[in-house]
């Protein structure tokens, strides 16, 4: 759900909908620099949000529930890579797991075209 760590996992997964493996220095840095980001901007969300009260009580209070709860792991993943000073050597690792995938077709190629469908394919017609 977070660009900058998304982009992380785009740009060092292996393949689409695959895990990334951080492992160089210069990965490790990316990813603490991203999440330093997100946190802040967490923490700028929070203190800008107005407490409301009213009729959606419930689902508001999970909504702040849930983000503190995401803050709490950019917070402690941050620490965790912050330990041991500098990154060098290979004596750190961090891996980036997709939890959700977006499922997009692929456009229709000339070569699909004359290709039956097992009947599981959604109508590009209807995007």
């Amino acid at each position: 759900r977070n660009p900058g760590l998304l982009a992380l996992m785009r740009r060092y997964a292996s393949k689409p909908n695959k895990q990334a493996k951080l492992k160089s220095p210069v990965q490790l840095q990316e990813l603490l620099d991203a999440l330093d980001t997100t946190i802040a901007e967490y923490r700028d969300m929070r203190a800008s949000t107005p407490p409301q009260g009213g009729e959606d009580g419930g689902g508001e209070e999970e909504r702040k529930l849930e983000h503190i709860e995401n803050l709490d792991k950019l917070v402690l993943a941050s620490e965790v890579l912050r330990r041991g000073g500098p990154f060098s050597g290979i004596n750190r690792k961090a891996q980036l797991k997709p939890i959700a995938f977006e499922n997009v077709e692929p456009k229709p190629s000339s070569v699909d075209a004359g290709v039956a469908g097992d009947g599981n394919a959604s109508d590009a017609s209807s995007l």
